[in-house]
């Protein structure tokens, strides 16, 4: 768990370190709130509480409190001041719900006001997991983890099936949000886009290629939402999968400079063009194995890899393992769903 605190002077760091740390395992971020690129740093990270220190003269402060409220309307907020301040954090109030505590506070106050929120907003460990791995930037990261949340998915399901699929719907308006999108027709799209069935459940890699769609859907969106340029990318990629696809192509279609697409593909997914179009690929050869149990030499020439050699190389370096002992895998798991 993160807690944020923001404009902390170095007297009130030590107390709430000392607290912290004896009585949670709560990580605190310490920041402040005139430190340039302070939103773009927050963003980044999957934060629980915000503490916010309040000094009169800095109202700006109420213009933080209603973004993290716009961020996530879960996150709990506390606001410390002087007992003299109680007139200026009452102007809060409109904000939604913010907790207050004047100087000083005891260990136990400030213990008991950040367990409420938490209690009142208990973690879902898919949805907390989400955001982290869309808050990191690193599609590479995303896709390493698909086998480690599909069992982490199955494992919750097997124990209680309606919780589970409660957590995941939670899960997918969370990632909504985090790509703003608010219209309620095309929320409805996808979240019928997006239902986690109990057969997509129970079935490993059919929910590895549900959550990779999920998350490949969303670092699309929020990247085309700051660089409008990537949506002409991601048609030229979309279009010619299945073919050679290049990096001095890719930057024609967006009519950008090669170095300037890396570096904002850089920038959005912590990765380079050819990785990037890669892990595309070992995902579509993995369904053709599932689906068609299509056999290592069709795929590669499929997917334009033209040696089979460069191709098991390729995939062995983004899963892990040999296509073999993926579709000896898959085998195994078609049959348990017979």
């Amino acid at each position: 768990m993160k807690i944020l605190v923001i404009d902390a002077d170095y007297l009130t760091q030590i107390v709430l370190t000392k607290i912290f740390n004896e009585s949670t395992k709560a990580q605190l971020l310490f920041f402040s709130s005139q430190q340039e690129e302070f939103y773009n740093i927050v963003q980044k990270e999957n934060i629980r509480v915000v503490i916010i220190n309040f000094k009169k003269g800095k109202q700006h402060k109420f213009s933080i409190l209603e973004y993290f409220r716009k961020r996530d309307k879960n996150i709990g907020m506390i606001v410390i001041g002087e007992p003299s301040h109680r007139y200026f954090l009452g102007q809060t109030v409109g904000i939604g719900k913010v907790g207050y505590l004047t100087k000083p506070f005891s260990k136990d106050e400030i213990i008991q006001l950040v367990s409420k929120y938490l209690l009142e907003n208990e973690i879902n460990p898919f949805e907390e997991s989400a955001q982290e791995l869309i808050l990191k930037k690193d599609f590479m990261l995303v896709y390493q983890s698909l086998e480690k949340f599909q069992e982490r998915i199955q494992e919750s399901y097997f124990k209680d099936s309606l919780e589970t699929k409660s957590q995941l719907n939670t899960m997918c308006d969370t990632m909504l949000t985090m790509m703003n999108c608010t219209d309620e027709k095309y929320r409805k799209k996808y979240k019928t886009k997006m239902f986690f069935s109990d057969k997509i459940i129970k079935d490993k890699f059919l929910l590895q290629f549900m959550l990779f769609d999920l998350f490949k859907e969303i670092y699309r969106q929020r990247s085309i939402q700051k660089r409008p340029q990537l949506y002409q990318l991601f048609d030229y990629i979309d279009q010619s999968i299945y073919q050679e696809l290049s990096l001095s192509e890719a930057s024609r279609c967006c009519d950008v400079s090669q170095s300037y697409l890396s570096r904002v593909l850089k920038e959005n997914y912590g990765l380079g063009f050819n990785n990037y179009i890669h892990i595309e690929k070992m995902i579509l050869a993995k369904r053709a194995f599932y689906y068609n149990d299509d056999k290592i030499i069709d795929v590669s020439f499929q997917l334009a890899y033209g040696e089979p050699s460069y191709f098991c190389k390729v995939f062995k370096r983004i899963e892990g393992q040999t296509p073999t002992l993926v579709k000896e895998e898959m085998d195994k798991e078609r049959n348990l769903q017979r």
